[in-house]
């Protein structure tokens, strides 16, 4: 999603909000531009969590988002939940990472 670039710091844990973030992969000092949110949802069981999100400066190429996507079904998988499915919008980096 698209979300409006700007800088914020937060002094409890001295960072500054608002730049290009891609977790351990990639941070830069780039203003962000987009969100990509993770959420988890139960099928069986009511409940939806999000478990994480990256900023970029455009939408993000489809490797990093890849790698990402894996990453975070790893995640979820070592607490003990079965990822049966994914949901996305239809972006092409979004098919791409899929596919891959």
């Amino acid at each position: 999603m698209c979300i409006k670039k700007t800088l914020e710091y937060n002094k409890h844990t001295d960072t500054i909000k608002g730049l290009v973030d891609h977790g351990n992969m990639d941070r830069t000092l780039d203003l962000a531009t987009h969100a990509l949110v993770f959420m988890v949802r139960g099928i069986n069981a009511s409940f939806t969590f999000l478990i994480g999100y990256f900023f970029s400066a455009n939408n993000m190429k489809n490797e990093a988002l890849k790698d990402i996507i894996l990453g975070a079904i790893t995640e979820v998988q070592k607490i003990g939940l079965r990822v049966r499915l994914t949901a996305c919008d239809q972006g092409t980096p979004n098919q791409k990472a899929l596919k891959d």
